[in-house]
């Protein structure tokens, strides 16, 4: 079991509660499909079981729909190494098997009927980008692919886990297993249980850190981008209850940290007022290019107008679960571009 390895479980595990929190269900045991592995959970494909690293069940299903599935890989790597294509390419041979393994049941005429019992879907999350090649073979299959590179608030937990090391092990050979160091762990970022057989001082320290920067995250949602393309946006307190008492749309404005990190705010809504909120996230570089590779603000701008006209988001807002969209607004984009000539 490689450091890296480790890193990313660990990343899993914080995202797995971040998807319960927006209304997934993690998966964790027995029935329909799934058994528990050495290392986790395995799932059925038509040839093979397969080893998940995880997986979850959204607990509400749209009409028209089988229930959904997420296959769910995270990956901590340094900002200067990308995720490559072999990620996504392995990720869709084991969802293709798993999307193919039909069940098999009786009509009232005793025939046999092949039913598929769930919608799978994979995606990925990482701490640094990923390559060209990466994102263009994920686009072209639906993987999906989450970055946190540069987003604020996830810095310095990126970066603790990063800073993992073999010291702050009791001892790599004393994990048995990937499946006991995640429950491990999962304990002491609870609050469960705060003696460690995995960790040794200085690793239930940054443990610890990890703990405190984690729980500064009040609001977690995800949304698809026009509908299509899926993002994760955070921040450091929950969207507020009273802002969509009486709606489930918003107009917002859209901006920039650096070349890739951008964040929603309501474009009606005084940054002091108790309502204002900033919704952080990433784009992968391959997108968020073609948008700063133009010369011409005016361009641009219209760029975000095709491209960030909307966000359809998913989360728990005052408690309850909503879906509500986050819409460009239209009247600071015009100003925009009359400023711009």
């Amino acid at each position: 079991m490689t450091l890296a390895q480790i890193r990313g479980a660990l990343l899993e595990e914080l995202i797995l509660k971040l998807l319960d929190n927006v209304g997934y269900e993690i998966i964790n045991s027995d029935g329909d499909g799934i058994r528990n592995g050495h290392s986790g959970i395995e799932v059925c494909g038509r040839g093979e079981w397969h080893q998940i690293d995880a997986l979850a069940s959204l607990t509400y299903t749209p009409a028209f729909m089988y229930p959904l599935r997420l296959l769910l890989e995270a990956k901590c790597y340094r900002h200067n190494r990308s995720v490559g294509i072999e990620i996504p390419r392995n990720a869709l041979g084991v969802l293709k098997d798993i999307q193919e393994n039909y069940f098999t049941f009786r009509t009232g005429s005793n025939n046999e009927l092949q039913v598929q019992r769930y919608n799978y879907h994979s995606a990925i999350f990482s701490t640094s980008n990923y390559t060209v090649g990466a994102q263009r073979f994920s686009i072209a299959h639906q993987i999906f692919l989450i970055t946190y590179e540069y987003v604020p608030i996830m810095q310095p937990i990126s970066e603790t886990l990063l800073s993992l090391e073999e010291a702050d092990f009791m001892g790599m050979d004393h994990i048995e297993s990937i499946k006991v160091m995640r429950e491990d762990f999962a304990n002491l970022i609870s609050n469960q249980n705060q003696n460690s057989e995995i960790f040794s001082e200085t690793g239930r320290e940054k443990v610890n850190g990890i703990k405190n920067n984690f729980n500064r995250i009040k609001g977690s949602y995800f949304g698809m981008l026009q509908g299509r393309y899926p993002l994760h946006l955070i921040s450091e307190k929950p969207l507020p209850a009273s802002l969509f008492a009486e709606t489930d749309e918003i107009q917002c404005k859209i901006y920039s940290y650096n070349r890739s990190s951008w964040y929603f705010s309501p474009s009606q809504v005084n940054p002091n007022s108790p309502n204002y909120f900033k919704l952080e996230f990433n784009l992968p570089k391959e997108i968020a290019h073609v948008i700063y590779e133009l010369n011409d603000r005016t361009e641009i701008a219209n760029i975000k107008r095709e491209r960030f006209s909307f966000i359809h988001l998913s989360g728990k807002i005052g408690g309850i679960q909503r879906m509500i969209k986050l819409k460009l607004d239209e009247d600071w984009l015009f100003r925009f571009l009359e400023e711009t000539g």
